[in-house]
C-alpha cells in the first residue's frame, strides 16, 4: 500500500493527503500525515492552523 510504503520509506517526512470528511476532489481540504521514523520529524512546525466547523450531519449515529 502507497501509506505503508511511504512510512516505512526516508524519502519524504510529510504525506499530504484528502480529507476523508470533505472528499471533494476541488476541495483544498487535506490532511498532512506526518511520518515519525524519519530524521527530519524533530524539526517540523505548525506555521498555519485553519478553523473547521464539521456539519453536524456527520456527528449522527445510526
Amino acid at each position: 500500500m502507497i501509506g505503508d510504503d511511504w512510512l516505512d520509506g526516508i524519502g519524504a517526512c510529510l504525506l499530504r493527503v484528502p480529507s476523508v470528511i470533505v472528499p471533494i476532489a476541488e476541495s483544498d481540504d487535506r490532511n498532512i500525515l506526518i511520518n515519525h521514523r524519519h530524521k527530519s520529524v524533530a524539526s517540523i512546525t505548525i506555521t498555519y492552523a485553519e478553523t473547521f466547523e464539521y456539519d453536524p450531519r456527520l456527528l449522527t449515529f445510526r
